[in-house]
């Protein structure tokens, strides 16, 4: 249930998103936004780790509107969230 919800309301984001919103307008607030690029970056990583070699179109998904999002913010100026990044690579070793 959980996945779905998250799922389907990353489709919204990245349909308004696509339709030219700005993101900090449709955040509503620099942390806001800063919390979801945090989100996309953790989620993107983690649907990849868990579909490697497998295709899991819910998975798939995920990782394609992760990346479609981080694309559009990195457009507008946002950068991935370099603390999430760290802390994964930091898990890995």
């Amino acid at each position: 249930m959980l996945g779905e919800r998250f799922i389907a309301i990353t489709v919204v984001v990245e349909e308004k998103l696509s339709c030219d919103t700005r993101f900090h307008t449709l955040m509503g607030s620099s942390l806001d936004a800063q919390k979801l690029i945090s989100s996309m970056t953790l989620f993107l990583h983690a649907a990849r780790k868990l579909n490697p070699g497998v295709t899991s179109p819910r998975l798939s998904d995920l990782a394609q509107l992760c990346e479609s999002i981080l694309t559009v913010v990195e457009a507008q100026g946002y950068e991935r969230c370099f603390l999430t990044l760290s802390q994964l690579l930091d898990r890995r070793g």
